[in-house]
């Protein structure tokens, strides 16, 4: 603990004397961990670990106050290198940390294989600010890594497997992407039956396909026994995963820019949309010109709130309802003709089209169908 005192007589820079002597105490906060980086469930056998504090420390007098054990056996560390901790890609969690408060450790010797690590920091951390040592005990638990395998297939978002939604393969390990190309991609994945439009991205401990996936769909993904991870492991053997893509709700996609040129070396001037399981949309269209960008801008932002917005006085060229001729649960794309509507309006259009469903906003149904809008010119 800290005493300051303010001595009797001490005088301010207008004259006034202070009668009495004032004194108050203070202390600095002992130190606390913020984070410790480079705990996974697939560590390294010689692994490197930063634990970051929220002051000033000095690294040395912290790590005689870190326990580290590989299963039940106590394991000895030192301070890590530069060099180590650039070969762990952790620089930037040095570099990110504020001055002389990130603290980096190692092992002394290689750790086991598929091995439980826990590591303990505290108490009695000191502080190169203050006196005070930490009180408290902070635990941290990982692994060495161990055979590669899949741990877990999902369909991302939360929104259950319905089509467009990416199929997502976890393994216990990162994947060797270092030189990876598209080729051995399409050889590590066999999807059946076949996914239009298909991306297949492979990091970290995933990999994610990506593509038009059709409702009411049995989907088999085969991951090959090539598949290495940064370990030099391979999966050993072709593993399938199976992902059921169920009936889709409806969905509306489209004018995915605010401004579209038309193809100007197509006869119909027209723009498309993609849905899922619409059987008609609602297009509508106003002659506009370019001083009327500003009321353009407007309408877009309140649209943003309110779908109801009212639209500026344009002259209204096109109101009809169209067609979609798609099969149930597959992506259609569809596309407008605006024909009808450039020969009223000249060679730009505001063009929105709305969903004709019965929708709640409280629906979950609401984002996936709300009106787009975009400003649309044909040109030659």
């Amino acid at each position: 603990t800290f005493e300051v005192t303010v001595p009797a007589g001490t005088s301010s820079a207008n004259g006034a004397v202070l009668d009495d002597d004032v004194s108050w105490t203070f202390e600095t906060p002992a130190p606390t961990i913020r984070t410790l980086a480079g705990v996974s469930d697939s560590m390294r056998i010689r692994p490197v670990w930063i634990a970051v504090f929220d002051q000033r420390v000095e690294p040395d007098a912290v790590l005689d106050h870190i326990e580290v054990r590989a299963g039940d056996a106590a394991v000895a560390i030192r301070l890590a290198t530069e060099e180590e901790i650039a070969e762990a890609e952790l620089d930037r969690v040095v570099d990110d940390a504020l001055e002389a408060r990130s603290v980096a450790f190692t092992p002394l010797i290689d750790l086991p294989v598929d091995t439980a690590v826990d590591i303990t920091v505290g108490p009695g951390v000191p502080s190169a600010e203050g006196p005070n040592t930490s009180n408290s005990t902070e635990r941290f638990s990982g692994r060495t890594f161990g055979s590669l395998r899949i741990t877990r297939t999902e369909c991302d978002w939360g929104d259950g497997c319905v089509p467009g939604v990416p199929f997502s393969v976890e393994f216990s390990n990162p994947l060797d992407t270092a030189e990876l190309d598209a080729d051995q991609v399409a050889e590590w994945v066999q999807v059946s039956p076949t996914i239009p439009d298909l991306t297949i991205d492979v990091a970290g401990n995933y990999v994610t396909l990506r593509g038009a996936t059709a409702g009411r769909t049995n989907y088999r993904v085969t991951l090959g026994g090539e598949i290495t991870d940064v370990f030099g492991q391979r999966l050993g053997e072709d593993t399938t995963v199976t992902f059921d893509v169920e009936s889709s709700p409806p969905i509306l996609r489209g004018l995915e820019r605010e401004f579209i040129t038309t193809d100007p070396g197509s006869e119909t001037p027209s723009v498309s949309i993609v849905t899922v399981n619409h059987d008609t949309v609602r297009v509508q269209a106003w002659a506009v010109t370019p001083d009327l960008y500003d009321e353009f801008r407007d309408y877009i932002d309140r649209l943003w709130q309110d779908e109801d917005a009212e639209v500026p006085e344009w002259s209204k060229v096109l109101d009809a309802e169209i067609d979609i001729d798609a099969e149930r649960d597959r992506f259609t794309e569809t596309f407008i003709d605006l024909s009808e509507a450039f020969d009223q309006a000249g060679s730009q259009l505001v063009v929105r089209v709305d969903s004709v469903l019965d929708i709640s906003r409280n629906d979950d149904d609401y984002w996936r169908n709300r009106p787009t809008v975009a400003w649309v010119q044909d040109t030659k």
